[in-house]
């Protein structure tokens, strides 16, 4: 997004107006890339973790593991969710159950 040019309808020329619209823009962007990866790691996780179980670091075999251990250890996920996702959303999800 841009600030707004004269003769537009939000224009104001205040310009610190302007440079915080766009700063907030950037912000909102890094937002909605970081709840797309949730979402992305939310979807791995229902497809395969909770079908095929989880092969943790240095181990031949997948495990079942439980679903609030996989959101906060998460040891396999690329994005791992145990990185994006921010400690009140892990408690929140870790309260749900698996398929919702």
């Amino acid at each position: 997004l841009r600030p707004d040019l004269p003769g537009e309808i939000q224009y104001d020329k205040d310009a610190s107006k302007a440079s915080t619209a766009f700063i907030s823009s950037v912000e909102l962007r890094t937002e909605l890339i970081r709840l797309s990866n949730c979402l992305f790691g939310f979807i791995r996780h229902i497809a395969r973790e909770t079908r095929y179980g989880v092969r943790k670091v240095g181990e031949v075999h997948s495990t079942n593991i439980d679903s609030s251990q996989l959101i906060r250890e998460d040891p396999r996920g690329n994005p791992s969710l145990s990185v994006i996702l921010t400690e009140s959303e892990k408690d929140f999800m870790c309260r749900k159950p698996p398929s919702s």
